[in-house]
């Protein structure tokens, strides 16, 4: 339906290359599972301390378990945050209401629409249209 302005070329031809296309048919895919790793937790907290609310660079954050593994805290969606290294020291190994100090957001597991607008390059002038 809309092409690029670029060109996939071979030795005698030459094609558009694609913008839009249309399906004819459309296979479901729901299976998508994100795993619960330190990219795609720090992805979802923004690399923002879930205690102190400052925002760091990758690598002066840590993964905390608000649930402490001590405590029987598992690696899970539910239970990782994103944390800076004094919030992580401070909480230590106790339960957040011990060391009164609780997760700005509640952690879950994002959809897939959180990743796929997080992943995604931006939108070409092309594709607008059709969005």
């Amino acid at each position: 339906m809309e092409a690029y302005q670029k060109f996939i070329r071979s030795a005698k031809k030459a094609w558009q290359v694609p913008a839009v296309i249309v399906l004819k048919r459309f296979v479901r895919y729901e299976h998508i599972k994100f795993s619960c790793s330190r990219k795609n937790i720090l992805l979802r907290d923004d690399n923002q301390c879930q205690y102190c609310g400052c925002f760091f660079e990758v690598s002066y954050l840590t993964l905390d378990h608000v649930i402490p593994r001590s405590r029987g805290g598992i690696n899970s969606w539910r239970n990782l945050v994103a944390a800076c290294r004094d919030c992580n020291q401070k909480k230590g190994c106790k339960l957040p209401w011990e060391a009164n100090m609780f997760p700005l957001q509640r952690p879950v597991a994002p959809d897939k629409v959180f990743f796929v607008q997080k992943y995604s390059k931006r939108i070409s002038e092309e594709m607008k249209r059709y969005t």
